[in-house]
Formats: C-alpha cells, sequence, structure tokens
C-alpha cells in the first residue's frame, strides 16, 4: 500500500522518527496501529451505548406496565 503524506505530516513523522531512534515507517506503522486501536475502542463504546440505550428503554417499557404502579386519574 502506498500512501501520501502532506509535508507537514511528513515532516513530523521525519522529527519523531530522529527523537525516537526509529525509521520512518516504523513511526507510521505505530502511529496508524495506536489511531486504529483508538478508533476500534470508540466503535465498540458507540456499540455498547446503543445497547445500554436499548436496555433502558425496554426497563422503562417494563416498568410502566408493572401491575403496581397506578395511573394518576384527573
Amino acid at each position: 500500500m502506498e500512501i501520501r503524506l502532506s509535508h507537514d505530516v511528513r515532516k513530523k513523522v521525519e522529527q519523531t522518527a530522529r527523537a525516537m531512534g526509529l525509521g520512518e515507517q516504523d513511526v507510521v506503522n505505530q502511529a496508524l496501529l495506536f489511531y486504529l486501536d483508538a478508533f476500534d475502542r470508540r466503535v465498540q463504546l458507540a456499540q455498547e451505548l446503543v445497547a445500554w440505550d436499548r436496555l433502558s428503554d425496554e426497563a422503562m417499557k417494563h416498568f410502566e406496565k408493572a401491575p403496581w404502579k397506578k395511573e394518576k386519574s384527573g
């Protein structure tokens, strides 16, 4: 796979590679892995929040239908 980097990103990769004593390819690979892992965790969190929301809606429906709950009459 070939990826083109902007001038600013390329300079940042070069600086980071020099500072860490790594090759530029290693810096890019590590940065992408870090980003993709963070993105994956964000997707998992969003899925979990949807599941909790559905569960909450279902619990509210059961609560509203509870036999001990009396409707207020006007």
